[in-house]
């Protein structure tokens, strides 16, 4: 049987080869026995001193004068090594003889402490009895000492008459630290104005050399409340002999929520002033961030930038606007709105063609797609749009400007936004109800309606506006009037008709005096007469025509109120 041989590398390092070849490192073990002083109960000669169990030799062979020998008879044989301190030990290595006799070895009894008074009973024990099946192997006895002993004195003893012999005892003590293996870098969101936050993880890893069912402990523990910010966990574990491993990892309270801004609405100005643009303001934009301090929690005020800043110039049409603020640890918020500009009306004989964009569009998508709208025409000639239709938008506020050349070749501008809104967890709803179509007599001097109607679940103040107003006077024949309200994350619009009719009045072609009152059932029973008289003449002019043939000419008048008229034609012939 191919027995395992022990090598000495170093007094820090020892290394056993068996027979599968497997390697095992004790460079975590310090040996402190080494030429340390050593007595034993006697002597059996000079060739077999204490001494020679701690000079390094290894040999096992007695003749080559590397190993002790005590006399034989009834006394107990005793050995010890004095360490010089009391040191804690964890693991003995014991040669035998390897040439004879190494059952004598069997029955003895390690032990360590701070007597070395025989027999030695107030040291405590190293591992058990050396058994006599492990001392016939002649291989290193190892004792390992668990949990390790504290003492200044390595004794073994061998209860009855046998003589003691040991050819070499290396005593190790366990310097060997605990390998403590913590979590990753841990990060989590800090929640909305929460300024302390309890974070737990796994218990780490321990391992020892020696040392078993070891655990770490976490400063500050799992579990507990962490800032907002960057804190460091360090983790430890001490083994028994007073060795101790750690690590530390990162816990970090991330304030990764962008501040909150406040936009204006959406703002539409007049330039009013021919060959010249006004300047275009607003409030500064409120922007806020809530940050977890020590304890508590506050809200942050941090300044914002807009562009085009307020106070710019804004060319006629629409223009988005869009407002950032970043906080202290560089999270971005932002918010936007339309500024559009609605050109100058010169009074003037010439006909100007206009050329109609398509309202503002918005669309919710959580990803970027195609957006189309009908075709635009001026005076037969097709609109070109930037860009055009069909063309796929990301998320966001995009301007789209068209153009047609009219009549006069002039370039005849019109522009509109289309929004892509990401769609929120809870859907957005918005509505807007017109009143009915309405009908009026053009001699009624205004037209009132109630406003429309707006139907949302987003809880923003917002009124509808009608163009034409209400209250607005309206010619002859039908009217839209187109109604709209502008939402921040879009503008939506419907329309109704108002249709005028022509008075009785208008179609006798009476009017009243300033003193004259008449009702509308009035004014219906008189155009109804005129119908009548009408129709009787035409019966009297056949009947003339038929018995009076002779007659060239037939005259007769019709009294309409206070209108007279005459009437004449030939007759047939």
């Amino acid at each position: 049987m191919f027995a395992p041989v022990y090598i000495i590398v170093s007094s820090m390092t020892f290394l056993h080869l068996t027979k599968s070849q497997k390697i095992s490192c004790y460079d975590t073990f310090e040996l402190v026995s080494e030429f340390k002083e050593a007595k034993q109960i006697n002597t059996h000669s000079s060739n077999a001193v204490a001494a020679w169990a701690v000079d390094s030799g290894t040999d096992g062979i007695f003749a080559k004068h590397t190993c002790t020998h005590t006399y034989i008879g009834p006394n107990n044989p005793w050995w010890y090594v004095n360490l010089g301190t009391e040191t804690v030990i964890s693991k003995i290595i014991i040669y035998n003889r390897i040439d004879c006799c190494a059952t004598r070895l069997a029955g003895a009894v390690v032990r360590i402490g701070n007597s070395n008074a025989s027999p030695f009973s107030e040291n405590s024990p190293c591992g058990e009895r050396i058994l006599r099946i492990d001392a016939l192997t002649k291989n290193p006895i190892e004792m390992s000492c668990n949990p390790p002993v504290s003492g200044q004195y390595v004794t073994i003893s061998l209860p009855g008459s046998q003589p003691l012999t040991l050819c070499e005892v290396k005593v190790y003590k366990d310097i060997g630290n605990p390998e403590v293996v913590c979590p990753d870098d841990i990060t989590v969101s800090a929640g909305i104005k929460q300024s302390i936050n309890p974070v737990t993880w796994n218990p780490p890893e321990v391992s020892d050399n020696f040392h078993t069912d070891l655990s770490a402990t976490c400063s500050p523990s799992s579990g507990s409340l962490f800032p907002v910010g960057f804190t460091k966990v360090t983790c430890s574990a001490t083994d028994a002999t007073g060795n101790e491993g750690n690590c530390s990892f990162v816990v970090n309270i991330a304030d990764d929520k962008e501040p909150d801004l406040v936009c204006p609405k959406h703002i539409t100005v007049k330039n009013n002033t021919d060959q010249y643009q006004d300047p275009v303001t607003w409030n500064d934009i409120t922007a806020s961030d809530f940050v977890g301090g020590s304890g508590e929690v506050w809200l942050h005020d941090i300044s914002s930038t807009c562009t085009p800043a307020s106070g710019s110039i804004f060319d006629v049409g629409s223009t988005i606007v869009t407002c950032s603020a970043t906080d202290g640890t560089g999270n971005v918020g932002s918010c936007s709105f339309v500024v559009h500009v609605i050109g100058q009306t010169f009074e003037s004989n010439d006909v100007r063609s206009v050329l109609t964009c398509p309202e503002h569009i918005s669309v919710d998508s959580d990803q970027s797609r195609t957006v189309t709208w009908s075709d635009l025409t001026l005076t037969s000639m097709s609109a070109t749009c930037t860009p055009p239709s069909g063309s796929v938008f990301d998320n966001g506020s995009t301007i789209v400007t068209c153009s047609a050349n009219d009549v006069n070749g002039d370039i005849i501008k019109c522009s509109f936004v289309v929004h892509l809104k990401a769609r929120s967890s809870s859907d957005v709803s918005i509505g807007i109800v017109c009143p009915r179509d309405i009908t009026f007599n053009t001699d009624q001097p205004a037209v009132v309606w109630n406003d429309p109607e707006l139907t949302d679940n987003v809880g923003t103040d917002v009124q509808p506006t009608c163009i034409p107003p209400s209250g607005s006077t309206f010619e002859a024949g039908s009217t839209r009037v187109t109604c709209y309200a502008v939402y921040p994350i879009v503008n939506i619009s419907c329309w109704f008709n108002v249709e005028s009719l022509i008075s009785a009045t208008q179609l006798t072609g009476y009017s009243h005096s300033d003193n004259e009152s008449k009702d509308t059932h009035h004014y219906f029973v008189i155009g109804i007469g005129c119908v009548m008289v009408v129709l009787i003449a035409s019966v009297i002019i056949v009947v003339i025509r038929y018995y009076n043939a002779k007659r060239k000419q037939i005259t007769f008048g019709i009294n309409m109120k206070t209108q007279e008229e005459t009437v004449t034609w030939d007759l047939i012939k």
